[in-house]
Formats: C-alpha cells, sequence, structure tokens
C-alpha cells in the first residue's frame, strides 16, 4: 500500500479580514451552494458592493439578466444571481468588498493611513474651511488595493496575514501532513470524519501533524500572523503602490517584482502548494 499525505477537503470558518475605512469599506468571504447560480446573503442587506470575486476573477455588478462574468444585487434581500450557465463549484467561496453604515474594526494588517503615508498622499490648504485638509478621496479605493494585495501575496506564499480559523479534512498515511496556511497557532481539535477525538502529536511549532497516521482526519485550527512580518508588510505596500500607480492602465495579473522580491523567502516550499 502506498503512503501518501492528502488534503481532500478545506473550509475557511473565520478570518480577520473585515477591514472598514472611514467610508465603511469591508471585505468578507462567503459561502455557497455548489450547482446553484444564486445566493442570499444576509450582510449584503443594504449594502453597496464595490467588488466581487468568484474563485480569483472579478465579475461586474449589472442591473439586467446576468452574463458570464457578472452578477446582480438585490440590497433588500440581499440576493446576488450570476449567469445560470456559471454555477457554483465545490468548495467555492465569494469575496466581495463592500459598504456598509457601521461596519468592522480593520484587521488589515496594513491601514488605510499607511498606505497613504507610504504613497505620500499628503492634504491640501483650504482657506475657507481650515487651514489643512486630510486627503481622503482615494480611501476607498486604497481600501480595495489592500485586501488585494494581501489576498494575493497570501496566495503566492501559502501564508496566513490575519488571523483565521480552518477546518481540513486530511490523508496522514505517511505521516508528518504539512498543515498549509500557516503559521499555524492553535489547534482546536484532529477528529475522524465521524467527530470522534483522535490522539494526536504535532511538531514544537505546529507546523505538521506527525500522528495518528491515518486516513480521514479532520483538523480544526487557528492561524495567521498576529503582527506581519517587516518583509510581508513591506511587500503589501509595493504592491499596493504599484497598482495605485497604474490604475486605470491594463496592468498584469501578476504579483509585481519588488513584491516578489520581497515575499519570496518567506514561500512554503515542498508542501502541497507546490
Amino acid at each position: 500500500m502506498n503512503k501518501y499525505n492528502l488534503l481532500k477537503d478545506e473550509k475557511l470558518i473565520a478570518d480577520g479580514s473585515s477591514v472598514t475605512a472611514a467610508n465603511g469599506l469591508q471585505t468578507g468571504y462567503f459561502d455557497v451552494v455548489a450547482g446553484e447560480s444564486s445566493v442570499i446573503i444576509t450582510e449584503m442587506i443594504g449594502a453597496t458592493i464595490s467588488l466581487l470575486f468568484r474563485e480569483g476573477e472579478p465579475y461586474e455588478k449589472v442591473t439586467g439578466t446576468p452574463g458570464a462574468k457578472e452578477f446582480t444585487h438585490n440590497s433588500t434581500t440581499g440576493e446576488l444571481v450570476f449567469y445560470s450557465g456559471m454555477t457554483f463549484n465545490s468548495g467555492e467561496k465569494l469575496i466581495s468588498s463592500y459598504t456598509k453604515t457601521g461596519g468592522a474594526t480593520s484587521t488589515e494588517p496594513v491601514t488605510i493611513q499607511e498606505v497613504k503615508d507610504y504613497l505620500r498622499l499628503e492634504g491640501f490648504i483650504d482657506d475657507i474651511e481650515s487651514p489643512s485638509s486630510d486627503y481622503d478621496d482615494d480611501d476607498t479605493l486604497i481600501g480595495e488595493l489592500i485586501t488585494s494585495a494581501r489576498q494575493r501575496l497570501e496566495a503566492f506564499t501559502g501564508l496566513s496575514f490575519i488571523p483565521k480559523t480552518y477546518q481540513i479534512e486530511i490523508c496522514n498515511l505517511a505521516g508528518d501532513f504539512v498543515i498549509p496556511y500557516g503559521p499555524v497557532t492553535e489547534i482546536v481539535s484532529v477528529e475522524d470524519t465521524s467527530g470522534t477525538a483522535l490522539t494526536y502529536t504535532t511538531t514544537i511549532n505546529l507546523s505538521k501533524l506527525k500522528t495518528p497516521v491515518q486516513d480521514d482526519i479532520v483538523i480544526e485550527y487557528e492561524c495567521g500572523y498576529a503582527v506581519l512580518p517587516k518583509g510581508l508588510k513591506e511587500a503589501m505596500l509595493k504592491e499596493i503602490a504599484y497598482r495605485y500607480t497604474n490604475r486605470g492602465d491594463e496592468v498584469t495579473a501578476a504579483l509585481c517584482v519588488q513584491a516578489i522580491n520581497l515575499a519570496s523567502p518567506f514561500k512554503e516550499v515542498g508542501t502541497w502548494l507546490g
């Protein structure tokens, strides 16, 4: 019998990605049902959607019948409707940036003000109202770029830049299964697929599940940086600056070279992430 390890399924239970600028911009991940082309999300009631992604691809909001890579949004019911020929895949999640009154406190690793300082976006003289005013015209755009940069760099490095909780189903027949989306900060539970608790061992840094050596293991765990390392934070700032400076132009979907160079030393190597 071949001994192998395999990530069989994953579910993002919670993350700290909600971000609110002065204008109430937030970002969230939302579950959908495979095979359906519409979903009702209570968080979308009363919301104004500025960005929406399906499996990394941006979708455009329309008012009529949606076509490919388009959707409609009913802010009264929170329903999102997509093209009927593009139903949701198993395990798919929607990623949306949206505005609501109130909102959560920013938990992105880079703040809007930090980006504005990095870009040297200064205030202006206003003789009528006050000696000076803060420049906030692009706060919505900057908030969106922060989330986009973080998500791109998370995908590139295989790491979680913010605190998250995952539940994964794995096969650990070879032992030493590398737990994805680190750094892992706490193992909440290790069970079989029927919900029975299993005795387990890990490496000291919680990066690998050593035992049990078996199939059909479900792990719930917490991961992510409480404080993002300086190199990764700088990579985010470089990527945001690149996207901000080149906004309106046709920009490649890949990370900018400076961000790649800064993030590469942190990239998870030799794992299932490839």
